[in-house]
């Protein structure tokens, strides 16, 4: 136990969270691990190639050569050094200082978790290489400390205007949580039955029954606005909801920015996973390079949208 900003009491010890149980999990490295091995089970998380792609935790259990030990750290406030500033509790804290915190943590390689909103705080995570912008610092020969800054996004123009591009590391990360929900759409089509699945061949998995279904992700929702039946969710794109593509206009004669929405409740699921397919994942006439060189701008262009 220690005393947090204002005297109040913080346990450092909690019997009953989920994250610090997980952490435990993850730092056995072992793959045999329940909650790894059913953690790794889903498409969502990992997939099953021979190099996996997704979850950059899992995937650092995998490598034999990962020297991965995380941390759970527990953000309780922020205080100044001003006389008689007892500091001030995340609920109470102004969102200017919260999100200078929260950069600051971002800079020094943690990763942050939700916002816990009836809990007052937030959880750090450290010990995880973290892809995107590094920081670091050393004194050069004149005795002046210099700030270093490596993986810089890069500016590009497109019809005169500017946008910006992520490191690869970043994109490449990205590549790998767009295939991966792909994956877990794929998974779920099968095991609700769905005969014909865009670019997926099925491998046979249980169709599940009515009580063995979760609500929302394997039953239709309702939209609340127009009253309309919307596919479950585990059949839609919830992450990459849309992509924008530079593509040729031969009226114009130009180069043109269209954005395809591929979480339109108004189109059947299996139509969007084919339009993601054509658009993104399977892009026909390129190579693998050229593919993924593609995906890494289309990427970029969404996210400048």
């Amino acid at each position: 136990m220690a005393y947090a900003l204002n005297g109040k009491k913080v346990n450092s010890i909690s019997q009953n969270n989920t994250i610090s149980h997980n952490i435990d999990a993850f730092n056995t490295h072992d793959q045999e691990n329940e909650t790894v091995r059913v953690l790794s089970g889903f498409g969502y998380n990992l997939t099953k190639e021979v190099s996996p792609q997704g979850s950059i935790i899992l995937k650092n259990i995998r490598d034999v050569n990962s020297t991965m030990h995380l941390q759970a750290h527990v953000y309780l406030g922020s205080k100044t050094d001003n006389h008689g500033d007892q500091g001030s509790e995340y609920v109470d804290e102004a969102t200017v200082d919260d999100y200078i915190a929260k950069l600051t943590m971002l800079q020094q390689g943690y990763l942050l978790s939700p916002t816990l909103a009836d809990k007052g705080t937030w959880i750090i995570i450290s010990g995880l290489d973290i892809p995107g912008m590094k920081f670091s610092s050393y004194t050069d020969n004149n005795g002046q400390s210099v700030l270093s800054v490596e993986n810089v996004p890069e500016v590009k123009f497109i019809n005169g205007r500017p946008y910006f591009v992520p490191s690869d590391a970043v994109l490449n990360q990205m590549i790998e949580y767009a295939n991966t929900e792909r994956l877990a759409i794929q998974q779920c089509m099968e095991d609700l039955g769905y005969e014909n699945i865009p670019g997926y061949k099925k491998t046979g998995r249980h169709i599940l029954s009515d009580s063995e279904k979760v609500e929302n992700y394997h039953t239709e929702n309702v939209d609340k606005k127009t009253g309309k039946v919307i596919e479950p969710n585990g059949t839609r794109f919830l992450s990459l909801t849309s992509i924008t593509v530079k593509e040729y206009n031969p009226k114009t004669k130009k180069n043109e920015l269209v954005t395809y929405n591929l979480n339109d409740p108004r189109e059947r699921s299996v139509d969007l996973l084919k339009l993601a397919n054509e658009k993104f994942f399977n892009i026909p006439g390129l190579s693998r390079e050229e593919l993924l060189e593609k995906q890494k701008e289309i990427l970029s262009l969404t996210l400048a949208r």
